[in-house]
């Protein structure tokens, strides 16, 4: 850590953290193959063309979030309707944003007690998260079934789908703060990728941290803590709450 970052961080009292959800909370694993078997079940076509056509829906999603807008599972029913024929839309939506759909992801090594001892020591938590394909209801129900979803404040869940831009748009991050009833600088974010996470809260002045121990992104600015392994976080954080 670099002095000046040191000092920003003494002079900071930490009363809430945000977490990130894919890479972070959550180690996420492809549901390309289960997505596109209930699509194709649901309408009744090869999986393999809807296969490919998830796969280019996600080109363009990855190209619109680059962009600093929003795809998502609206973009991919669109996308799906162009190419097939479908007659309920909100039945489709439902099919797609099925929680088992995700359930070869899993949390993240240690992220349970981590949470547990941030929030015993009083902080207040909640989630900045872009949603992809699956919306921010399916990801809350995702916490839910792996016990995660009481740690946070329910009105501090800031899903890209639900506020309408992605990272690091300042939007999602004051969502979240708004939730928390606590300003920037009393905010640390935690997360994985650089170029949402780590600019978009240290453009609103919060502090950063940036967790690798899921992937390592190595392009862009970088956090002002690096953690490998979520059992590490707490004493970093903590030292930051009591303004040391």
């Amino acid at each position: 850590m670099s002095a000046a970052a040191a000092k920003s961080r003494r002079a900071r009292c930490l009363r809430a953290v945000t977490f990130d959800f894919w890479g972070t909370l959550i180690w996420p694993e492809s549901a390309l193959q289960a997505r596109a078997a209930a699509v194709a079940a649901h309408l009744g076509v090869e999986e393999a063309e809807v296969a490919r056509a998830i796969e280019s829906a996600f080109l363009l999603h990855t190209e619109t979030w680059r962009s600093g807008r929003e795809f998502g599972l609206n973009g991919l029913i669109q996308h799906l309707r162009q190419q097939f024929e479908i007659s309920s839309p909100a039945e489709l939506r439902s099919v797609i944003a099925a929680p088992q759909l995700l359930s070869a992801s899993r949390p993240a090594p240690h992220v349970a007690e981590a949470l547990t001892e941030l929030r015993a020591a009083g902080l207040r938590l909640g989630v900045v998260s872009d949603t992809g394909f699956s919306p921010g209801t399916t990801l809350r129900q995702l916490l839910s079934e792996h016990s995660l979803l009481d740690k946070f404040e329910p009105s501090a869940l800031a899903f890209s789908d639900e506020v309408g831009v992605p990272k690091p748009a300042a939007t999602i991050f004051q969502a979240a703060l708004v939730g928390l009833g606590t300003l920037p600088e009393e905010t640390a974010h935690v997360g994985d990728l650089r170029f949402t996470d780590v600019v978009g809260a240290r453009a609103l002045g919060m502090m950063t941290v940036r967790y690798r121990g899921c992937h390592d992104d190595l392009a862009g600015a970088e956090a002002d803590m690096i953690v490998d392994d979520l059992s590490q976080l707490p004493s970093l954080l903590l030292e930051a709450a009591r303004g040391n």
